[in-house]
């Protein structure tokens, strides 16, 4: 049996996603192995090394270790789907302080997400739910001077929909006929912490709404989620891997980047990419 097959034995089985992270050994062989396999079975592999295939890039803001500090260039490119995590928002006097522990990222990087969410080069805002959450930060992003519903449209779509769209479940719960009370079993409930904190374990936890299950469509046809014996409905996920960067609402700008590793320069189109931090735009103000 070959790897592509053992790890497409996971997307048989319901996984519906392949992730790997940069510090755990993210090598050309297995990243080619993931995206043979999302191709093969419509599941959605996220990394930034893709060949020109489809791929979900989060910690995008370089936040993440790995390819920082110059993974930002990504944006320019028409097959990837990007994201930005929390940990570098708000732009604040002490955020650099408090990312020391991740030595690679640089004040400018973290300062130009601003820039590129606001011009819709990057799609997403992501907040998950066992790491780099702090959730509560997602709702002032467009907070700004000049604001108007395209902006609006804009930063919801960032967290809303895109996020739908790459994961191949944007066609579940769109304008529903009726809402039943019992949900029909898919809302599930489990121990989860604080929803602003970065880790699951922060306090207050307590059982709270999780999600859906969300499955490659294989799994349904070949009748192994039917033999897990689930009370909830499964649905399959759809068009992972034919999405581009066009498909995102609102935000699916692709400027040409350039990241100049000595003048630490952050530029998109030739224009720098640069916002004060949230504490020094204040200062001016005052």
């Amino acid at each position: 049996m070959t790897l592509v097959e053992r790890v497409g034995g996971y997307g048989e089985s319901g996984c519906c996603g392949l992730k790997f992270h940069e510090d755990w050994g993210s090598t050309p062989a297995a990243i080619k192995n993931c995206l043979d396999v999302g191709d093969k079975y419509d599941v959605e592999a996220r990394f930034a090394a893709s060949e020109g295939r489809t791929i979900h890039t989060y910690h995008t803001e370089g936040a993440g270790e790995g390819h920082a500090p110059d993974i930002v260039v990504v944006f320019e490119h028409e097959n990837v789907l990007p994201s930005s995590t929390n940990p570098t928002r708000p732009y604040a006097q002490n955020s650099l302080d408090e990312h020391l522990d991740m030595l690679i990222i640089r004040a400018e990087n973290v300062a130009a997400q601003d820039a590129l969410r606001d011009i819709g080069a990057i799609s997403m805002i992501s907040s998950d739910s066992q790491a780099m959450g702090l959730v509560g930060l997602l709702s002032d992003l467009g907070d700004k001077d000049g604001v108007d519903n395209g902006r609006v449209k804009r930063y919801v779509a960032k967290y809303n929909l895109n996020p739908a769209i790459t994961h191949g479940i944007n066609n579940f719960g769109a304008k529903q006929a009726m809402v039943l009370m019992n949900k029909s079993g898919v809302i599930v409930c489990a121990k989860m912490g604080y929803a602003d904190a970065s880790i699951p374990t922060v306090q207050p936890v307590r059982p709270q709404q999780i999600g859906a299950a969300f499955v490659p469509s294989i799994t349904i046809v070949s009748g192994a989620v039917a033999s897990y014996g689930l009370a909830k409905r499964a649905e399959p996920v759809r068009r992972c891997r034919t999405l581009k960067k066009k498909d995102m609402k609102w935000s699916n700008a692709t400027p040409k980047m350039k990241d100049d590793p000595e003048s630490y320069y952050v530029g998109a189109d030739g224009v720098k990419m640069d916002f004060l931090s949230r504490s020094t735009a204040i200062d001016d103000k005052v």
